[in-house]
């Protein structure tokens, strides 16, 4: 399900813009790199051949061309689609980082450096939005 977002969202940015088509993909691939090496090792870890696994992980990852292909034929029909999913997949992102961060900052014992990265968070957000602009 996740490739499928994946390819939803690097098509959209493809029609969105060119800086944001790469800064997409560029940042997708580095993300799902990892994850699909570790999830070979897991089948080979399982019983799998190393053949088979990166067989079953390459079929896995072509849902992404689904992604691809459906956000391709709807935003022909639906002009504003390719925007709304980069802001969905924006305000996932933040929300993941802030999920993942928050916590941190609350058990951090030094209450100087707790507020420091509690600062930085919508500060670095700041710098994206006007990066952005």
């Amino acid at each position: 399900m996740i490739l499928l977002g994946d390819g939803m969202i690097i098509a959209a940015s493809y029609l969105v813009s060119v800086r944001l088509s790469v800064a997409a993909t560029v940042a997708i691939a580095a993300h799902e790199s990892p994850q699909e090496l570790s999830d070979s090792a897991v089948l080979v870890y399982g019983g799998f051949s190393r053949p088979k696994a990166l067989a079953y992980n390459l079929v896995t990852a072509l849902v992404a061309f689904v992604g691809a292909g459906v956000t391709f034929e709807f935003a022909n029909a639906v002009e504003w689609l390719p925007r709304v999913v980069i802001l969905i997949a924006a305000g996932n992102f933040v929300y993941i980082a802030g999920a993942d961060l928050v916590p941190e900052f609350k058990d951090e014992p030094d209450p100087a450096r707790a507020l420091r990265q509690s600062v930085a968070f919508p500060v670095s957000l700041a710098v994206l939005y006007v990066h952005s602009l």
